[in-house]
């Protein structure tokens, strides 16, 4: 929960400050860290990021499990990823999206 209130924390800075490159990029990595924190809450320990995508699948069909695993795809690989670095606003709709999923992931975790 750490880790994931540090990258909200840079990414609104970032937002803030019209860091369009490196905000993406860090829009990307709080994705999977949004989701390591919500299958660290369920028990899940397992510090192999490659596996993440399997437990997130593995997860029983629920409203929550099932918006999390819908929201990670999309905002994991965004169609527009070209569209979004193209020197429009585009980006800030795509961190707002990344720090919504953060900002519930972190209220899930946290009951």
């Amino acid at each position: 929960m750490r880790h994931l209130d540090a990258e909200l924390e840079d990414l609104v800075g970032m937002r803030k400050g019209g860091d369009r490159d490196t905000a993406l990029w860090v829009a990307r990595q709080t994705v999977d860290v949004a989701v390591e924190a919500y299958l660290h809450g369920l028990g899940n320990t397992d510090p192999v990021r490659k596996w993440q995508v399997r437990y997130l699948e593995a997860l029983e069909p629920s409203e929550r499990h099932d918006r999390l695993r819908e929201d990670y795809w999309r905002l994991a690989m965004p169609g527009h990823a070209a569209a979004l670095r193209d020197g429009g606003d585009a980006w800030h709709g795509y961190v707002e999206e990344v720090i919504a999923l953060a900002n519930r992931v972190a209220a899930w975790v946290q009951g």
